[in-house]
């Protein structure tokens, strides 16, 4: 089951509205480079994948906890999928994700403040297409019921950022735990880099 692009935007902000009422508040952007792992049941991997760019879009919150530790869930839309090395085929997919990040900073004298991140993180499926320059279906279209993609995907995200006051930037490695393949004779997972942006309110 996916949510149309234009639902899923409506489900971020509706979710988006309790992050907003609460103290460091943030406001998140930036590229996302995706991929998939993609193994047979005999423990072959496939070869010839390749990455695909996007953008990741979302809101954050921080919450103090003790001794430079925080809490730092976001939520977020992630474009996802990847492409054919040797083709213009490609695998497109977006995703309302929900990253519980865990967040150390380390104490300096100036503006900067540096800090490592990292937390499990659960996605939503929102929309996904499969095709090539010339023509694209829905996954589930193209692939039928028993061998569409899953609707949920979980893993875990680390990364390391540096704040500036109101500013932010960070870099992410989300690691997909999931099989999001309907399949039976293979196992999918998807990964990504992300370079997000932020500014806090």
């Amino acid at each position: 089951m996916q949510l149309r692009p234009g639902l899923s935007l409506a489900v971020l902000l509706a979710l988006a509205a309790p992050l907003s009422a609460q103290s460091g508040f943030a406001v998140v952007g930036g590229l996302a480079s995706a991929t998939q792992s993609y193994e047979f049941e005999d423990g072959e991997e496939a070869t010839g994948i390749g990455s695909r760019m996007g953008f990741a879009i979302g809101v954050a919150m921080e919450r103090g906890m003790s001794n430079g530790l925080s809490f730092a869930p976001e939520l977020l839309y992630v474009l996802k999928g990847s492409t054919d090395d040797d083709s213009d085929f490609y695998t497109k997919m977006s995703y309302i994700e929900l990253p519980l990040l865990f967040r150390y900073g380390f104490a300096t004298s100036g503006n900067a403040r540096p800090y490592i991140t990292a937390g499990p993180t659960v996605a939503f499926l929102a929309s996904c297409t499969v095709g090539d320059d010339d023509d694209s279906q829905s996954c589930d279209d193209a692939y039928g019921a028993d061998e569409a993609y899953k609707a949920i995907d979980y893993g875990l995200m680390f990364g390391l950022g540096v704040k500036f006051d109101r500013f932010g930037i960070s870099a992410r490695y989300e690691m997909g735990l999931a099989n999001i393949t309907e399949e039976s004779c293979c196992t999918e997972k998807n990964t990504a880099l992300m370079l997000l942006g932020s500014v806090s309110f």
